[in-house]
């Protein structure tokens, strides 16, 4: 079952960027990437974002520390009752995967 339901799916649809945030030795860190970057290659299994991610050294390592993830999305393009766009944040695991069937659908796109 996909968690990308309904306001969700609007905002993921949407998104101009998402934000990726990760605990560092040093405290958060935070990196970004473009929403049509992340629509071309679209949800997995319903939950799975795959981000092509080349140069995030340092989100990386903090992965390896502890897999916890803060995820935020944004978009001019999707209503509130409240503002003129919406936003999410979503809270998660990630991995960064260089080999195997995700890591090859991103290098497809992403070379």
């Amino acid at each position: 079952m996909s968690i990308f339901v309904g306001d969700a799916a609007k905002l993921f649809e949407n998104t101009e960027w998402i934000s990726i945030v990760t605990q560092g030795e040093e405290g958060p860190h935070a990196v970004a990437c473009w929403g049509a970057h992340i629509r071309q290659l679209g949800i997995q299994d319903g939950d799975i974002i795959l981000v092509p991610a080349g140069s995030y050294n340092t989100t990386e390592s903090n992965l390896k520390r502890d897999p916890r993830v803060v995820v935020q999305m944004a978009s001019s393009l999707v209503p509130s009752q409240l503002s003129l766009g919406r936003g999410g944040v979503f809270h998660g695991t990630a991995t960064v995967e260089t080999s195997g069937s995700l890591a090859e659908k991103v290098q497809a796109v992403f070379p």
